[in-house]
């Protein structure tokens, strides 16, 4: 716990409360400790839906473990999980998936719909659950669920960037490819008897294949 909050308190200092934040930078030199000195970089703060929604997923899942620890802490981190979701949302609408650097369609509602879930698992409020459900829709819209045509290995259940199906999603090294096939699980966890539940495991079944036959594949 001493360490989770050392992290939380970071992603708490790091935030201005308006949707932007520092979501972080990369370096290839440790400090020297002299203020002033080639080391000394700084980063413009952003407002990235992706960022405020994966971060809205930490400070949810914090509330629920200091509940007991510490009320108050887990209080504020309650309500920088319902802000932070707040701005992803609101800001994920304002412009093309494709303006935010590295995310796209998919990745933004996969998150969006994990982010929601994990809001309702920690708040139960049913809005959140809408939310998710919502989101989850469209995450089901960009996936394949039938072979393409032309395909030698019957493969589906894959997913592609957008709802278009132009392309299909490729993750880099911040590994992602993981979100949209969680949340849909943890939506079907969460609540089973969901009007939607039933396309839940339609899309989750056929994903799981699909990386079934992709890791036993020969190289």
């Amino acid at each position: 716990l001493e360490e989770a909050r050392w992290g939380l308190d970071w992603l708490m200092r790091t935030r201005w409360g308006d949707g932007y934040r520092h979501c972080g930078r990369i370096i290839g030199f440790w400090t020297d400790n002299i203020i002033g000195g080639t080391d000394d970089i700084t980063t413009m703060a952003e407002n990235r839906p992706y960022d405020n929604l994966l971060v809205a997923s930490v400070f949810a899942r914090a509330a629920v473990v200091f509940r007991e620890e510490d009320p108050m802490y887990a209080g504020l981190c309650a309500r920088y999980a319902k802000e932070d979701f707040a701005f992803g949302v609101e800001c994920m609408h304002r412009a093309p998936a494709q303006s935010f650097s590295f995310v796209n369609q998919l990745q933004l509602n996969a998150q969006a719909a994990l982010t929601a879930v994990e809001l309702y698992a920690a708040f139960d409020e049913a809005e959140y659950l809408r939310q998710a459900a919502r989101f989850a829709r469209i995450v089901l819209s960009c996936q394949c669920m039938a072979p393409p045509e032309g395909f030698r290995i019957p493969l589906r259940g894959f997913f592609y960037e957008s709802e278009e199906k132009k392309r299909i999603q490729a993750s880099f090294h911040r590994s992602y490819e993981h979100v949209a096939v969680q949340s849909l699980a943890e939506l079907f966890a969460a609540e089973p008897g969901h009007p939607d539940s039933a396309a839940w495991p339609e899309g989750l079944l056929p994903a799981v294949a699909f990386l079934k036959v992709v890791q036993n594949a020969p190289p």
